[in-house]
């Protein structure tokens, strides 16, 4: 339980660290370095331990699947990535993070209508909470 707090704790420092530099770097610079970088640690994790996995992956792909993961990456990676790096460079991080935290509600409502899953009530609340949450903060 404790890794969602790790992950949202490194999340959170990230746009702070990086806004250090955006006055210095441009946000297509930090994309294509951060994502340099990824390739290289995600290569050597999944090629030294995880080689069957990736095997095995590659076997189950469909043209489908390939295709639908590459626009799904694209999406997420590069124009997310690259619209977030822009924008953060003229405007607050603060703000940018509260109207990006809108995420986890749109993962709720997406899995719940296209993965048919289980909406709790205190996850249907919570949800809620955050987009009158996010309402408040954009309308002032």
């Amino acid at each position: 339980m404790l890794i969602p707090f790790f992950i949202s704790f490194i999340w959170g420092l990230v746009p702070v660290i990086i806004k250090l530099y955006l006055n210095e770097l441009s946000p297509e610079f930090i994309l294509l370095s951060s994502s340099f970088i990824f390739f290289i640690g995600s290569f050597i994790y999944t090629y030294f331990f995880k080689y069957n996995e990736i095997i095995e992956g590659y076997n189950k792909s469909t043209y489908k699947i390939i295709i639908i993961l590459i626009i799904t990456f694209l999406l997420a990676s590069v124009i997310s990535n690259l619209l977030y790096l822009k924008y953060l460079k003229k405007n607050n991080s603060n703000i940018l993070a509260i109207i990006v935290g809108l995420a986890p509600a749109i993962t709720v409502i997406a899995a719940y209508f296209l993965l048919n899953e289980t909406l709790t009530s205190l996850q249907l609340f919570g949800t809620l909470l955050i987009l009158i949450g996010l309402g408040l903060i954009i309308y002032k």
